[in-house]
Formats: C-alpha cells, sequence, structure tokens
C-alpha cells in the first residue's frame, strides 16, 4: 500500500485517512506512512485544521501510536489533553444551565457542540471536538426573560452590548466559569424564531448525558445547523474543524431525513445552495460515505489539495503571517468555488492592495497546483 510520498501530498492523505471514521486503509499501511512524514509542518497543519483532539483520539484507537515520531505524538497528545479539559468545563457549565432551566421550567434545547457531544453514544468521536461555548435554543417568548434571569444569578455581558447587534442569539453571558452562555432565538437570521423553535422542539430528542436527560435536536437538524453555519461562515467553513461535525453524523449511519435536507436546501440553483450542496458533498466525502437522491451527483472540494497546499505554506512560509493568510484563503475560494472576500468599507489604498495580493496569491497557487505530478485527491490503492 503506498499513501504517497513524504511530502505535502503525502501529508495530506495520511491526515484524511486517518481521520475517516470509515477506515479505507489498514492501519499497518497507515503507520508505514506516518513514520515517513515530517513532524513539524504537519503538526502546524493540525493545529490550523484544529483537530488535535479527533486525531488523537484516532491514533490511539486504530494502534498507530508506536509509528508517530515522538516530537509529533508529545504535542499531539498535549494538545488533544487540554482541548479534552477545557470541554469538561464546558460541559459543567452546560449541566448547570440545564438544571436551571429544568428548574424554572423553561424548554430548551442544546446546540452545536454540546448537543454533539451529549450525543457521542449515537454518534461516534461527536464528542473528539474542541468546544468554545455552551449554545441553548429557547422560544423567542422566552429567551430575553432567561437572559435576564442569569444576570440576576451572577452571570454578566462578555463586554458591553451597547451597540452590538447579534440578531439570532442574545448577546453573549459568562460567570465565574468564564465559559460564554449563548441563548439562541434561531442558527440563522433568514430562519424564523418561532418556525426553528417548534422544528426543533417537535424534533428532539432526551438524551442520558451525565446523569441528566438533556435534549438535543434530531440528527438531521444536527447535520443542517452544521450546513447553515458554513454557508455563513465561508471560507473558515472548508478546514477540518468544521468538516468533522457533519462527517461524524454521516459516518454514524443514524437516520437522516434527506427528503427534509433537499427541502431546505430549496429548489433549483442558486450560489448559496450549490455552495451549501459542496460543503455538504466534501464532508460525506470525509466521512467516506455517498449521499444520497440528487445530492449523489454533487462534486465535492478537492479537500486533500487544500490541505496539501495548506501544508506547503507551512513548511516555506511558516512566519509570514499575512501573506500565508492571504494564500489559504484564496486557495480555499478556489477549490470551494466561493466569492471574492467582502472588502466594503475598505478604503481605496487597502482595496488596490487587497487586489493585489490576491491578484499574485492566486497566480502562485496556480502554478502550485499544476506543477504536482499527480492528483492529490486520488484515491491510494491497496498493493
Amino acid at each position: 500500500m503506498s499513501l504517497g510520498p513524504a511530502d505535502s501530498v503525502g501529508a495530506a492523505r495520511v491526515l484524511v485517512e486517518t481521520l475517516r471514521p470509515r477506515l479505507r486503509i489498514p492501519p499497518e499501511s497507515l503507520a508505514d506512512a506516518w513514520r515517513t512524514l515530517r513532524p513539524a509542518p504537519l503538526l502546524g497543519l493540525i493545529q490550523l485544521e484544529r483537530c488535535s483532539l479527533w486525531l488523537y483520539r484516532r491514533i490511539r484507537a486504530l494502534g498507530l501510536e508506536p509509528a508517530i515520531p515522538p516530537e509529533l505524538l508529545s504535542p499531539l497528545r498535549e494538545r488533544a489533553a487540554q482541548h479534552a479539559a477545557l470541554n469538561l468545563l464546558i460541559d459543567g457549565q452546560a449541566l448547570e444551565l440545564h438544571r436551571w432551566l429544568v428548574a424554572r421550567r423553561t424548554p430548551h434545547v442544546f446546540l452545536k457542540g454540546i448537543a454533539l457531544r451529549a450525543s457521542a453514544p449515537n454518534l461516534p468521536y461527536a464528542d473528539a471536538r474542541s468546544t468554545s461555548d455552551v449554545d441553548v435554543l429557547l422560544p423567542v417568548e422566552r429567551a430575553r426573560d432567561a437572559w435576564e434571569a442569569l444576570q440576576r444569578e451572577g452571570f454578566a455581558p462578555i463586554r458591553d452590548p451597547t451597540g452590538n447587534r447579534i440578531v439570532h442569539h442574545l448577546f453573549p453571558l459568562w460567570n465565574a466559569n468564564r465559559v460564554s452562555v449563548e441563548i439562541h432565538t434561531t442558527v440563522s437570521p433568514p430562519v424564523d424564531a418561532r418556525d426553528m423553535w417548534e422544528r426543533t422542539f417537535a424534533n428532539a430528542r432526551s438524551v442520558a448525558w451525565q446523569g441528566e436527560m438533556v435534549p438535543v435536536p434530531c440528527a438531521t437538524d444536527l447535520l443542517w445547523q452544521s450546513v447553515s453555519h458554513a454557508v455563513r461562515d465561508g471560507a473558515p467553513a472548508w478546514f477540518l474543524r468544521y468538516l468533522q461535525d457533519p462527517a461524524i453524523i454521516l459516518a454514524s449511519g443514524v437516520p437522516i431525513d434527506w427528503d427534509e435536507v433537499e427541502r431546505r436546501l430549496g429548489v433549483g440553483t442558486s450560489p448559496e445552495r450549490d455552495r451549501a450542496a459542496r460543503w455538504l458533498a466534501t464532508a460525506a466525502d470525509l466521512a467516506g460515505v455517498p449521499l444520497p437522491g440528487r445530492l449523489a451527483s454533487v462534486a465535492p472540494c478537492a479537500l486533500k489539495t487544500l490541505l496539501s497546499w495548506r501544508y506547503w505554506t507551512i513548511t516555506h512560509l511558516g512566519n509570514l503571517t499575512h501573506g500565508k493568510e492571504t494564500l489559504l484563503d484564496v486557495a480555499t475560494r478556489i477549490e470551494a468555488q466561493l466569492p471574492p472576500l467582502n472588502l466594503e468599507g475598505l478604503s481605496l489604498d487597502r482595496k488596490v492592495r487587497h487586489f493585489v495580493a490576491v491578484m499574485v496569491a492566486q497566480a502562485g497557487y496556480r502554478f502550485w497546483r499544476s506543477s504536482r505530478s499527480f492528483s492529490p485527491d486520488q484515491t491510494p490503492v491497496v498493493r
């Protein structure tokens, strides 16, 4: 079995094949490939993709630890432990909030990271991700009251909310634990709050989590929430940290209402629908599962090509912060077919400088891509 040379292309392949929930490559072949990789740039790529906890869990599950160079395994283990410790702190805040809402007889459904962590028994590796806050959905008519009541319980806005307009959740709060709590009325501004609550609450399920029964969205809603965030987030959504959630859900085999997913995507074609479908197809490719129905014909983004480019820029341009960010953003927009960065509000001088930087970055990326002697996204062949 050959995963390619120990360069940027080989590193991208090894990383993806190790993370893939449905393994395509024998573990012994992956172990051989890991021994050929350069630790420093790969560690930089893992940090950029924010997949330390997921990767470390996969390495342990596949028995690959003896094959990982110590200078890579040690910092990877340390970062995974840091993420796991932070997750436990956030878990505690979520459980306290759940008990408080139950005592107040306030219906609620957890969202995003906390919902996925609570769903881990049914979604393997759903908890192998970093979580930064507690997101909870409340009926729109109860949200403001709960937000104000939390402040009487010792919570306070993270910063001065004056002049800040957030349309899909109330301004984040935290207490002495320093864990942000966001009370949502919807997950995306275009989605009506009452429709969002009725749909999510009607399909929610209670799961046993750390001694409590907590409400989380059904798998279809969890999948859709990740899609709606990806469309709003633009280029950052095409990093492994954000593709992990849908990939884990799809690989788990839990039932998904695909008719409902296609309905929410919308009828016909539009740039937003095409981007959402392509992102979902990319997550399915990472999961190693096909999409059904009309979505089966949607081509995924060349993820391994992007990972290979990111590895290359880390290796050769590690200290060039601004230039590196432009190179990464431009490549992502090319491969994912995203629109140019919105420059509204910038001065003419900054717009001109940005335009020149983008032109240079596009030329550099296209030259690099054309110089590859084989496709980075070619499926490895077992010999």
